[in-house]
């Protein structure tokens, strides 16, 4: 006996694929001390972007909105050689070592609960700002200049060689939290 699916069944077929890989409205610019948008100066976070992972209705939203965190967490990798000589004049010996460098930050970002208009119900939260602009919560290390003295403990004397830097890439991303709930990446919005 063959099942068949109805319209009806096809459309709820339809509607769940949709829900599954429903677009997320947040926006967000991790640059945001240097500009203003129309949402906040960092960007909005819609109240679904939240509320559907969480399995929230609006009654728990409304009554939960006040405990949502927002984090920015940033990673970045870089490797490196350092050069360096040791022993006396007439037997010199050739150093030569492999670095990685690697930092992470993690930064709270402040946000508003936005409410529609003569509704109490929450419909979203502003992003605001937060420290993890230039300065603030700490920034990713600089690329280390050709020459410069290695950091670290590479020996005596030691340089970066020339050349041999190379970025291994930055991840960033935006997280929403509450506590009791697995953390939801909202941002950046994947494909």
């Amino acid at each position: 006996m063959r099942k068949l699916i109805g319209i009806g069944g096809l459309g709820s077929l339809f509607a769940a694929a949709f829900a599954t890989t429903a677009l997320l409205s947040t926006t967000f610019d991790p640059s945001c001390s240097l500009q203003v948008s129309n949402w906040g100066p960092c960007g909005f976070v819609g109240k679904g972007d939240l509320q559907t992972p969480w399995g929230w209705n609006n009654a728990t939203m409304n009554a939960n909105a006040s405990g949502v965190t927002f984090v920015y967490s940033q990673e970045g990798h870089w490797q490196y050689d350092c050069e360096w000589w040791t022993g006396p004049a007439n037997n010199r010996k050739y150093h030569r070592t492999t670095h990685h460098l690697g930092t992470t930050i993690n930064a709270a970002v402040d946000s508003e609960v936005r409410r529609g208009s003569g509704i109490q119900n929450v419909n979203g939260f502003k992003l605001v700002g937060g420290p993890y602009s230039a300065g603030g919560g700490g920034d990713m290390p600089a690329e280390i200049a050709d020459g410069a003295p290695c950091p670290g403990n590479a020996g005596n004397g030691a340089t970066v060689v020339a050349g041999s830097q190379i970025g291994e890439g930055t991840v960033e991303a935006l997280y929403g939290q509450y506590p009791g709930m697995d953390d939801v990446l909202l941002w950046p919005i994947e494909p």
